[in-house]
């Protein structure tokens, strides 16, 4: 026998959709699924945390707390700059009221858990503006001071508005917060901050990206009538996106970016329809990309990210093509070869019968709640069906496996689900620290540890603990590259904090004033990371 046996006797064993649900839990009950290990426990990980806060906030505060200018002589503090330090005062106090209850709901809930580390962020910068406050002696520079706090919680207070699942505490505090930006906002003369920054670096990857399409269709469809009416749309859509990158640049409205986004959108949407059903694998990559980047645009101009069902239907489409490619993939002798190959027909069958089901929820326009929930089996589902085939030694199987998984991520970030880990951003942040763990290391050796001033045991261990951070830091990054369990992940991004804590206590402070500059500049990016890596535990 030859090809797609395997994919034959699930679709003749198993001819109803519906029956899944039961199959599929008793599946998953029967076999052995890829579990998440028992994490640490979460009260260790909040001391670490809130020590290597405290720590990150008393050195911003004795940077901060010199004044700009000298206070004015015998003068009344302006009504208005009273004002703006009590509601600055209370913005700080509700973001840590609110970090503390998304703190607590982040146990059971995984939604809460991915806006911690922005939270954490806004209430920590808030803490220490509130604080320097008392040394700003007029509005202007208190507005200047706010404009960054201002900029990262309206895109958090958009994200969270946006979420589904938080507890009904977050809802009122992020009211209130809201209120309280908008009166210093008013009292300070400064409008709500845009971060264009950002927005720049993401219509430069949408416009990496078109291009990238255009080539793509050109590779796909050859040089026919119909793939250079497809790449001129393509090379239009480049314009637009080029216009909408130098509003931005020059920092143009809010209103006006707005508006040249939606023109682009009107534009963009149909193109991409017409795109998704030629099939051509290159071109689903690419647009799965512009799809997130377009996610991430709208969050940055603060606009609703409705489910779009099209998309969501072409993905569902992805998805059951691969898994049905891969049984076709499976011969008799390669069955026969699996581990564990007398559960293989029962795990395929299940797996194979909740896709459909998926699917056909898709296709019925189900509610955005049942839309998750028959996801959420898909995924329940997954680990079985996957270590069926994980010993396959056909390199197109592995192929179609990771095919599979990266669809997966696509249909969970267009559902709007948060992810128990976010492996992605992981791999950012893990990234960040090791660039900046290299540059320390290499300021305390050729700098610090050169310097005879400092008695030379204490230079020793210096230089060694930076390299050894710098080595931890770096292995990090190459464990996230493999099929690391969250457990062994935790465990490492404790010991790179306590490694970190150690540095920050025994070493940096004692360091004179001509090189506390750049070290002191390093150790700001690597503490937020730092916490952040944390709060994804």
């Amino acid at each position: 026998m030859k090809t797609k046996l395997l994919s034959r006797i699930v679709r003749l064993a198993y001819p109803h959709p519906a029956c899944w649900l039961l199959l599929a839990v008793i599946a998953v009950s029967t076999l052995t699924p890829l579990v998440i290990q028992a994490q640490p426990p979460r009260d260790q990980r909040r001391e670490l945390v809130e020590g290597l806060l405290r720590t990150f906030l008393e050195a911003q505060i004795e940077r901060s707390l010199r004044p700009d200018r000298p206070p004015p002589q015998q003068q009344a503090i302006p009504a208005d700059l009273v004002k703006a330090r009590e509601a600055l005062s209370e913005f700080a106090n509700e973001a840590k009221r609110l970090y503390e209850v998304l703190q607590a709901e982040s146990v059971r809930n995984a939604t809460a858990r991915q806006y911690l580390p922005e939270m954490m962020r806004v209430a920590s910068q808030a803490g220490v503006l509130a604080e320097k406050s008392s040394r700003i002696y007029d509005v202007q520079s208190l507005g200047r001071e706010f404009r960054d706090v201002d900029r990262q919680w309206r895109l958090l207070s958009y994200r969270l508005d946006q979420a589904d699942g938080l507890s009904r505490l977050c809802g009122p505090s992020v009211q209130r917060l809201d209120g309280f930006a908008a009166a210093l906002g008013q009292l300070c003369g400064i409008q709500p901050q845009t971060d264009y920054r950002e927005l720049l670096r993401q219509t430069d990857a949408l416009n990496s990206d078109l291009h990238r399409l255009v080539d793509d269709i050109e590779i796909g469809l050859g040089r026919t009538r119909d793939a250079q009416v497809l790449q001129l749309q393509g090379r239009r859509l480049q314009q637009q996106v080029r216009l909408l990158a130098n509003l931005i640049a020059q920092q143009t409205s809010h209103t006006a970016i707005v508006a040249e986004f939606q023109r682009y959108q009107q534009r963009w949407q149909p193109f991409a329809a017409s795109l998704w059903p030629l099939g051509q694998r290159n071109l689903e990559r690419t647009l799965r990309n512009l799809e997130e980047t377009d996610r991430q645009i709208h969050e940055l101009l603060w606009l609703p990210v409705p489910i779009n069902r099209q998309h969501l239907q072409h993905l569902t489409e992805v998805l059951m093509n691969r898994v049905d490619e891969l049984l076709d993939r499976v011969t008799l002798r390669m069955l026969m070869e699996l581990r564990g190959a007398p559960n293989v027909l029962n795990t395929a069958g299940a797996f194979h019968g909740v896709c459909e089901y998926f699917v056909a929820v898709v296709a019925q326009r189900g509610t955005p709640a049942e839309l998750r929930q028959e996801y959420q089996f898909v995924v329940d589902t997954w680990p079985a069906f996957s270590a069926c085939f994980r010993t396959a030694r056909a390199p197109e199987v592995q192929h179609l496996l990771k095919e599979i998984e990266q669809t997966f991520v696509a249909l969970r970030d267009a559902l709007r689900i948060a992810p128990e880990f976010d492996h992605r951003l992981a791999v950012q942040r893990a990234a960040l620290l090791a660039y900046a763990a290299e540059r320390l290391a290499d300021e305390v050796r050729d700098g610090v540890g050169k310097e005879r001033r400092y008695p030379a045991p204490w230079r020793t261990g210096f230089v060694q603990a930076s390299s050894a951070f710098r080595q931890e830091t770096q292995a990090f990054n190459e464990t996230l590259t493999q099929r690391p369990t969250v457990h062994e992940l935790a465990d490492m991004a404790n010991q790179l904090a306590r490694s970190w804590v150690r540095l920050q206590r025994e070493y940096l402070p004692n360091v004179d004033a001509a090189r506390q500059g750049n070290l002191a500049e390093i150790a700001d990016e690597i503490t937020p990371v730092l916490v952040e890596l944390q709060a994804m535990f």
